[in-house]
């Protein structure tokens, strides 16, 4: 008898502690939904923002940035290389044939930085263009 009283008081707990976590589960759940709503909501907010600057961009002046009471929004110009990346193995034969070997790292990837600081005709040969995008930084105050 006091094996199976045990067993019974092992099953009652197992069967709580699984409740509970089956709980914690939905409510885990419930949560992340809630959270992805709200980011959701923030990427929106933001893209509404930025197209609100961007009709007004002599608020800006040259620094193209604005400091507003309740947080700031500045523009800026970044350059990325973009290049097929299954093409990487050649264009790092390549580098290495050119002279340029300062531009792979030693596991074999490319040292983008280096990189992008090369002549465009040799970027044009690798097949590698320099693509400049717009970003926009919200930052709440």
């Amino acid at each position: 008898m006091a094996i199976k009283q045990q067993l019974n008081e092992k099953l009652r707990d197992l069967r709580n502690l699984e409740f509970g976590l089956d709980v914690k589960k939905r409510l885990l759940a419930a949560t992340k939904a809630q959270v992805d709503e709200k980011l959701e909501e923030i990427a929106a907010l933001k893209a509404e923002i930025q197209e609100l600057a961007q009709s007004a961009p002599e608020l800006f002046g040259k620094k193209k940035s604005l400091n507003l009471e309740e947080g700031s929004i500045k523009f800026t110009t970044t350059t990325a290389l973009e290049y097929d990346k299954e093409l990487e193995d050649i264009i790092i034969e390549e580098l290495k044939a050119m002279g340029y070997g300062h531009c792979v790292c030693t596991s074999e990837k490319l040292v983008l930085k280096a990189v992008g600081n090369l002549p465009p005709l040799v970027l044009e040969k690798l097949g590698i263009v320099q693509v400049k995008k717009e970003n926009c930084a919200i930052t709440p105050a």
